[in-house]
């Protein structure tokens, strides 16, 4: 674990958890009274916390946060403290059409490890058959995202939006992208793309809206209207992907672009 995710701003200093947090705390991690490790606060700061008590007749566990991530934790990954946020991350949007079986949380997981902002899922005409929401569905995916960030550290609160039709699509990515340039891209298998990922980001970008399409692809009515959007086709020149691949795939290489934008960026 490199952090724990406190579930509610502390009162006095300190927080009980209980339910999931009791037994990964207690049960998995076995830690007791005086152990510290690394934590992060909803207001997204890093903070150590250390346990103070656990009363297993009622099955919580008191928490006491301090100011600083501490120093040494054996438990969180030894020496080193998670990440901070940096100044340049981009806010990533994936707009991934819904995938069968446990794809889909393959991909809401890894984009919970890298960072990713907000995936939405989107049920398209080739996509997995989900019309409306599914409160368990929505647990199980928020319960992911919470190993995930808790497993890598990220700094970044990665949610799952509500699931859309691909009419929606342009509209949730204005809601959701923020301020500054947005840069909107369309992954296809088929060579479309005029220019390369990093000719599209060569200035940079505040926010990126990605399209990954289901098992078979997109249809050719989607793709066009998403095109029609501002939707640009990137083609990634490599193996043929799988689409739970190429969503991984495609979120490495934006953020790989737009990090190291001053070491590559294009000289007139």
């Amino acid at each position: 674990m490199r952090q724990f995710l406190v579930p509610v701003m502390p009162a006095d200093g300190t927080v009980i958890v209980q339910g999931r947090d009791y037994r990964y705390l207690v049960q998995v991690l076995r830690l007791s009274p005086g152990d510290c490790f690394d934590g992060r606060l909803p207001d997204g700061s890093l903070c150590s916390l250390e346990i103070r008590d656990i009363r297993k007749q009622d099955k919580t566990v008191l928490l006491a946060v301090r100011d600083a991530v501490s120093d040494s934790v054996a438990v969180c990954g030894g020496n080193m403290p998670p990440p901070e946020l940096p100044a340049n991350f981009p806010r990533i949007l994936l707009f991934q059409w819904l995938l069968k079986g446990q794809k889909m949380d393959t991909v809401i997981r890894q984009a919970a490890e890298t960072g990713v902002f907000t995936v939405i899922p989107v049920a398209g005409e080739r996509s997995h058959s989900i019309t409306a929401s599914d409160p368990r569905k929505e647990d199980r995916w928020n319960r992911i995202i919470r190993e995930a960030r808790q497993q890598s550290g990220s700094p970044v609160p990665t949610e799952v939006h509500r699931i859309i039709g691909p009419a929606d699509v342009p509209a949730v990515r204005e809601e959701l992208s923020g301020k500054g340039p947005v840069c909107s891209f369309l992954c296809t298998e088929a060579p479309l793309a005029l220019k390369s990922l990093h000719e599209y980001l060569v200035s940079g970008a505040a926010a990126v809206a990605l399209v990954n399409g289901p098992e078979g692809g997109l249809t050719a009515g989607e793709t066009e209207a998403l095109i029609q959007s501002g939707f640009f086709p990137v083609h990634f020149k490599t193996n043929i992907l799988r689409a739970e691949t190429c969503a991984l795939y495609s979120v490495a290489a934006v953020q790989n672009a737009l990090t190291e934008l001053e070491t590559w960026r294009l000289k007139d």
